[in-house]
């Protein structure tokens, strides 16, 4: 059997990025764009028509902006499906509005469509109309280090399993909190969020040529053995480029993370500081320790 697309709904009033992403989003095998909406009003109506699992919502459309349906959909208890956010402009008020109101990923343009779809699937474990639309959402202002903070205080599930460095509001109470099991990522969406914590730049090449090298080798540690002749070509193959093209991005990736990565992850990653190591690790190395890092975990789960 066929497994349920992911159906988005597409709310901007830019109609040429509209048409880029739904060109994309369109030749996706597991997401269906269903629909798109060029302000608030006619976003909030499709919404409640059409119940997609994801919304991209984008901050600053006519009529009614995306903080505003986000209020919509809260205030009045409607169907609410995972809330991407899409905004020209990073503001931290804005940004901390919109997950107080429950908007799980928040995305500031331009973005890479590669790094959209995978945020889309990222949340295909939350689609959602299961629990997420009879959820009344309700807030109060706690003192928390003499500011004001929002916290929600209905029990809503838990997203820890999915933070980014974007979530700007830590602080949250429950009342009567319900344990969840935390949802289960897929191999593809743990290696994405870990190259993102050591700070891939998710617009390179080298990015997706990690991405693929990684999640193969996991599967056949096998291939580090012959990287040249089988790793390369398998992930070239897969991008539709070169072996060469292939090698170069990833090492290209690789020096990018060791001279302006995140430090903290790359020290817990490598298990010493790479402060005291002046030559980066080879191609081989680096994607036979991560993994390495995620077969350990596979067989301890």
């Amino acid at each position: 059997m066929q497994a349920e697309k992911i159906k988005v709904l597409m709310a901007d009033d830019n109609v040429l990025l509209c048409e880029i992403v739904s060109n994309y989003l369109r030749a996706q095998n597991d997401i269906e764009l269903i629909d798109i909406a060029h302000d608030g009003i006619e976003a909030c109506d499709k919404i409640q028509r059409l119940k997609p699992h994801v919304v991209i919502l984008d901050c600053a459309m006519p009529m009614l902006d995306g903080i505003g349906v986000l209020e919509k959909l809260a205030q009045e208890n409607l169907y609410r499906p995972v809330c991407i956010m899409l905004s020209g402009i990073r503001h931290d008020a804005v940004t901390k509005r919109a997950y107080d109101l429950g908007a799980e990923y928040y995305i500031i343009k331009p973005f890479d469509l590669d790094v959209l779809a995978d945020r889309i699937r990222m949340f295909k474990s939350f689609t959602l109309a299961s629990y997420k639309s009879d959820i009344n959402i309700k807030s109060q202002v706690i003192n928390s280090e003499n500011d004001q903070i929002e916290v929600c205080t209905e029990n809503l599930p838990d997203y820890t399993g999915i933070q980014t460095e974007y979530r700007q509001n830590p602080i949250k109470q429950y009342n009567q909190p319900v344990q969840k099991s935390q949802p289960t990522l897929s191999l593809e969406e743990r290696v994405t969020n870990l190259l993102h914590e050591i700070g891939v730049p998710a617009n390179i090449r080298g990015y997706r040529c990690l991405r693929t090298a990684i999640i193969i080798t996991v599967k056949n540690l096998d291939l580090l053995h012959f990287v040249t002749k089988e790793l390369y070509p398998s992930i070239a193959r897969e991008l539709n480029t070169t072996p060469s093209s292939v090698e170069r991005a990833i090492r290209h990736a690789i020096g990018l993370v060791w001279e302006h990565g995140n430090i903290a992850a790359l020290d817990r990653l490598f298990g010493y500081s790479i402060e005291t190591r002046k030559k980066r690790p080879s191609n081989s190395e680096f994607i036979a320790l991560i993994a390495d890092k995620f077969r350990i975990e596979n067989k301890a789960s």
